[in-house]
């Protein structure tokens, strides 16, 4: 499986587009990515630096950190010359690994600009495995990002403009599309390494084979294409295009580009890039798109000169990112995964046999007797291949690489939940005709494992602190040993046990470029395996004495043979996209392997001794690029700096914001202003929060501190909030007088714990509080109302516990989850005590095969001696200064006023319809004294968009959810009338 890396600017280009629609939420990322920069604090966390940079790790990932810290100062120097931009202040990164995925981002913030970098490195086969050492092509690529885009405007009104907005961008960031700044990191990244991208297989393969198809994409798919991997242009094409137009008008024609984009005359990047090279860049792509299909059509003939036609034929015609397949040790079985753009993954087997498709004669006939002269289909593709067996994963991440064990059973692994919102990949055992999965290990990060002849054991790789290592795991019990070790200079990839069971083949990375190796399983000491140089991986035993892998020393992944005992090779395949992932079949003397086409992966065979006479490799000639490779250069060796002695991570390097909250709902209009304060990691975060409007709504102050370097986390509020709902726009107050205030504080720990299927949340807490509730407002002899003094004060002492669970079922067509949560609240105000019980049930479906729908139920009862303030009361909005633990007898619904229903027992539901931008829904709610049934109903009908965002912390962004819509009462006293509400709250 080829997992792309490098989310680069991404977060950037989605706060571009939050502000340029006037920041009405002010989040810098929305939910669907918010886990992809996840940190977690609570890990023992230290932090060095150099002169330019501030480095942030978990003390697991030291070594990798500080390798990479050692030689900053030179890449900050290399960039910054190509780029001709350096920034005003120290960047600070981030390093963590909770995914282990190869990833990056890029903060390009003027003030303090951020990087996260994801340890865990590439393997050959993805599009970033070129590389010499990959902290440093990582932090190349991303210190790119930083120096490329916090180059400032110097047009003054523009700059103070920016600098009173929640974030400080430059031009180029807010302007420049995707495939510019991620092109041009790729660019740089290549030229300053001397690796990377430009200079690896990946780039050229997908460029080339795309362009032979016809499938290149246009100029407004660059940033986001759809169709297999298209997102990927932007950085494969995006580089590929910007060298084109280096080439046309010299190295300094980009940083032009850039100095014309933060002028003092303001352009839009259209503009700036057409007053350096001429024409317009959709004009001048559409030229680089035609020379690169010639290009590739210039490859294909030579290919064809030197080897003829590729002799592989086609298994099955597939789409998206197959799975590496697997031939059972009788050969008649295949096991492999199949992935699409609509289903989940599923492991299937199949037959290795040919399937006729015996029907054809049938259709084709019955054809003909309704119409004489229709002509049949001629088959191009093989039928559709019947699966045997299928496993499919019910929760959380896919299987994957599956190795058949003598006995049937299949190995394999899948990403797997640690509770802590983390990933590590674990090991399963399937056995397809019985149909059962037993788990092998739990949370060891052990992937891509080869059983050994004795079924009891495999070998596969560790991937840790930055590196992956090779071990032996004990299939019975899960335990393992390491064999071969790794380091930051030292990575090994998809080991492979030989049929004897006494030796092992895997691809090792040390300094430039994937070899493979052999070693002997009773004391590793690895030995070069074949002749061949540049990458080659993928290694499989044929044999004893003969191995097939894949090599792109000549510029394209194709498959070679290695005769171990002469140290000869001979080619296999000479396809002009790719072919990766060997299974050899000992029993046919065939090989099954995977062809890259614009649509995916296809599964394809070639016999072991092809037809013909030795084929030649086609030489690689520079004026392909890009449908070839960049020449190799001389790798650059960055020099060592300086750095400080590690120490504990501390509360400075932090980010402040403000963050507008507006607020409407039927009682009237209000807004809040939050400043924020969080270290990178957010660790601890500060709150201060300030809220202002109608009466009706919650104004006052608040302030909170959390602690996240615990599980659970720690959080402390205090707050001085008042509302008067009987002042509420709609013009009906409610029955019972709710106009109070509340000052007072909290303290509350809150855990969660999210695995594949399913995911807990706690919240236990105390609060302390003065309440003050006021007289109703008296008309005065003028007509004027005016407000009374207080009618009622008390201490409000509570103590409140909260609990909710979520489960999934996952289908191939359909996905369930359901909810269930409670909140208890014991307490005591005006004098009354209060017992207070909230209890939440839901359910949603999703997927391609079901109507998208969602339905939640509330239910909610007190003690009848509790005061009437402690009563269950229905409509407004959610307070932006209140935690709701604080307020668990409100339960909101903005069309309706604060209290259009009071009592001791309430009941309410919402149904909705899953849609895009807005969801329409119809939500009813009750309240009743107790042991009353709920006889008057409050009922809605409208459409809204709701979000939940986790916080960014490297955007200094807390938690928060957004609400927008619009919505109309079907029952007096508001009956056919409509109102529209939004609201932001942080740390809900």
């Amino acid at each position: 499986m080829r997992m792309t890396a490098g989310t680069g600017i991404f977060p950037v280009l989605f706060l571009r587009r939050v502000l340029r629609a006037a920041a009405v939420l002010a989040i810098s990322v929305p939910s669907t990515l918010h886990g992809q920069f996840a940190v977690r604090a609570w890990l023992d966390w230290r932090t060095v630096e150099t002169a330019h940079f501030v480095f942030h790790y978990p003390a697991d990932l030291e070594d990798w950190t500080r390798a990479v810290a050692s030689r900053a100062e030179a890449i900050d120097s290399a960039v910054a010359r190509t780029v001709g931009q350096a920034p005003a202040a120290k960047t600070q990164i981030v390093v963590d690994d909770p995914y282990q995925v190869p990833n990056g981002s890029a903060w390009p913030f003027l003030n303090q600009p951020l990087i996260n970098l994801w340890a865990t490195p590439p393997n050959p086969r993805d599009d970033i495995g070129e590389f010499q050492n990959w902290g440093e092509m990582l932090l190349s690529h991303e210190f790119t990002h930083i120096a490329h885009l916090t180059r400032p405007s110097r047009n003054t009104l523009t700059r103070l403009l920016w600098q009173a907005l929640p974030v400080d961008l430059g031009p180029v960031a807010i302007r420049a599309p995707r495939w510019v700044i991620e092109g041009y990191a790729t660019l740089v990244e290549g030229s300053v390494s001397g690796s990377g991208r430009p200079h690896g297989a990946w780039r050229a393969s997908f460029l080339r084979q795309w362009a032979l198809e016809g499938q290149l994409p246009r100029y407004e798919q660059l940033d986001s294409g759809g169709g297999y991997e298209g997102g990927e242009f932007a950085y494969l094409a995006g580089s590929a295009f910007l060298e084109w137009l280096v080439e046309r008008k010299g190295d300094s024609s980009l940083v032009q580009t850039w100095r014309r984009l933060t002028a003092r005359q303001d352009r839009s990047f259209d503009e700036a890039f057409s007053g350096v090279f001429g024409e317009s860049a959709r004009a001048l792509y559409g030229r680089f798109s035609a020379e690169l299909t010639g290009k590739a059509l210039d490859v294909q003939r030579k290919m064809r000169a030197a080897s003829g036609p590729d002799t592989s034929i086609v298994v099955q015609r597939l789409a998206w990112e197959t799975g590496d397949p697997s031939i059972s040790h009788d050969g008649t079985r295949a096991a492999l995964v199949l992935r699409s753009a609509t289903a989940p993954s599923r492991v299937v087997v199949w037959s290795t046999a040919l399937e006729p498709d015996t029907g054809k004669a049938r259709r084709d006939s019955a054809m003909l007797r309704r119409d004489p002269e229709d002509v049949p289909a001629k088959p191009i593709y093989p039928p559709p291949k019947k699966q045997i067996a299928t496993l499919r994963a019910r929760g959380g991440g896919s299987y994957a690489s599956p190795r058949f064990l003598r006995d049937g059973r299949v190995l394999l692994w899948r990403n797997t939940a640690q509770g802590d919102g983390s990933l590590r990949p674990d090991l399963y055992l399937w056995s397809p005709d019985h149909g059962g999965v037993r788990r092998i290990t739990h949370g060891a990060s052990i992937r891509d494992a080869d059983p050994r002849p004795d079924g009891r054991s495999a070998i596969a790789t560790r991937c840790h602190g930055g590196w992956c290592d090779v071990v032996a795991v004990n299939l019975i019990d899960g335990s393992y040993t390491t064999l071969l070790p790794g380091s930051p200079t030292r990575s090994f990839y998809r080991p492979r046990v030989s049929p004897d069971g006494g030796r092992l083949l895997v691809s090792v990375h040390e300094g430039r470029g994937w070899r493979l190796a052999i070693g002997n399983l009773s004391s590793p000491h690895l030995s070069p395996a074949g002749p061949l140089s540049g990458n080659v991986y993928d290694g499989e035993w044929i044999d004893s004495t003969t191995l097939v892998a894949v090599w792109d020393g000549d510029g394209i992944p194709n498959l070679q043979s290695i005769d171990l005992k002469q140290n000869t090779t001979r080619p296999l395949t000479w396809l002009t996209g790719a072919a990766v992932a060997p299974a050899p079949n000992s029993v046919d003397g065939t090989i099954w392997f995977l062809s890259l086409q614009s649509r995916g992966y296809d599964v394809r065979r070639v016999s072991r001794a092809p037809f013909g006479a030795i084929a030649t490799q086609a030489s690689r000639d520079t004026s392909d690029i890009p449908a070839m490779p960049l020449a190799p250069t001389r790798l650059t060796e960055f020099a060592e700096n300086a750095t400080s002695a590690p120490r504990s991570f501390g509360l400075t390097s932090r980010l402040f914001r403000w963050i507008p909250q507006p607020e409407a709902d039927a009682d009237g209009f209000s807004g809040a202003l939050a400043l924020t304060s969080s270290d990178v990691i957010a660790r601890s975060e500060l709150i201060a929060n300030v809220a202002f409007g109608d009466a009706a709504s919650w104004r006052g102050a608040a302030a909170s501190a959390t602690w996240r370097g615990t599980r659970p986390s720690i959080r402390l509020e205090a707050f001085g909030a008042e509302q008067r709902p009987s002042a509420t726009r709609s013009g009906v107050p409610p029955s019972v007088n709710l106009d109070s205030r509340l000052t007072g504080g909290q303290i509350s720990l809150d855990g969660t714990r999210q695995y594949d299927a399913w995911a807990t949340r706690f919240r236990i807490g105390a609060g302390l509080a003065q309440i003050h509730e006021f007289e109703l407002p008296q008309a005065g002899a003028s007509g004027e109302t005016r407000l009374e003094n207080v009618a009622r004060r008390s201490r409000r002492a509570m103590v409140f516990g909260h609990g909710a669970a979520a489960w999934t079922q996952r289908g191939d067509a359909i996905n369930v989850t359901e909810t269930v949560g409670g909140n208890v609240t014991v307490g005591q105000s005006f004098d009354a005590h209060f017992a207070r019980g909230v209890a939440t049930a839901g359910f949603s479906v999703s997927g391609p095969g079901a109507i998208p729908i969602a339905a939640t139920a509330l239910y909610g009862r007190v003690n009848a001696g509790a005061d009437s303030y402690e009563m269950f009361a229905l409509g407004g909005g959610p307070s932006a200064l209140l935690d709701g633990a604080q307020l668990t007898q409100r339960v909101g619904m903005p069309v309706l006023p604060t209290g259009s229903a009071i009592g001791p027992t309430l009941f309410a539901y919402r149904v909705t319809l899953l849609a895009q931008p807005l969801s329409p829904y119809f939500w009813a709610g009750a309240t009743a004294g107790v042991d009353q049934r709920f006889a008057i109903w409050h009922r809605v009908v409208g459409l809204d968009w709701s979000q939940s965002i986790g916080a960014i912390p490297l955007a200094g962004t807390p938690s928060a959810r957004g609400v927008i819509g619009i919505g109309e009462s079907l029952d007096a006293p508001f009956r056919h009338r409509a109102r529209a509400y939004v609201s932001l709250v942080l740390n809900p």
